[in-house]
């Protein structure tokens, strides 16, 4: 893969068992400071700091604030109900403390299509001028705000069945979207830049 910029923006959408995580983690390696909300349970202890609960996550941020080089991985707490308050304010976090790449498994469930969350649109159209880059993954891009992908610098598009993700991706891999629906796990279409190109990450290590 290539060199990235710290403050790049990621988007890598595919149906679930498409390689989607795999790639994520790929990606990330490029990027030293790191939170990840593990939507679906992906990583492990050897990924990261995995904490459970806003408290727990806000305690972890005041520990990595001046170091250079950290992951921390959160999930919600089994009684945490206000799962949509604690998501804004993770991204309100997020925003002030800068320099950050901000990982959030399966986004779809955190946004819509016609809702963005305030402090999620600051890091989508703003958050370069912080020092923060993100990456999110979803199977169903259709259900996800259009701005969160067309602030992206590299888009990735795997396997996708549904006719609405297929179109609303279309405008990304142009040709290549009468293939999505054959496409092979971890087999995505690169877009960058207006640039397309497909990759196997088959052959990444």
């Amino acid at each position: 893969m290539p060199l990235f910029n710290l403050n790049d923006k990621f988007a890598c959408v595919a149906k679930t068992k498409s390689g989607k995580s795999y790639l994520g983690k790929i990606l990330q390696r490029a990027f030293p400071r790191k939170v990840i909300l593990d939507t679906t349970y992906e990583y492990s202890e050897s990924d990261g700091d995995i904490v459970y609960g806003f408290a727990a996550f806000s305690e972890a941020i005041k520990r990595i604030e001046e170091l250079s080089e950290y992951t921390i991985v959160f999930r919600f707490a089994h009684e945490e109900k206000n799962q949509d308050q604690i998501f804004e304010e993770i991204c309100r976090i997020i925003f002030y403390l800068g320099d950050t790449f901000f990982v959030i498994e399966e986004i779809h469930l955190y946004t819509s299509a016609h809702t963005l969350n305030p402090w999620l649109l600051k890091i989508a159209t703003m958050g370069s001028h912080q020092g923060i880059g993100y990456l999110l993954t979803t199977q169903r891009p259709s259900l996800i705000h259009k701005t969160l992908l067309t602030q992206c610098d590299h888009i990735f598009i795997g396997s996708l069945i549904d006719p609405n993700d297929i179109r609303y991706v279309s405008e990304f891999c142009q040709e290549f979207s009468k293939k999505l629906a054959q496409y092979p796990p971890r087999r995505f279409i690169w877009w960058s830049h207006s640039h397309v190109q497909e990759l196997d990450t088959n052959n990444l290590k």
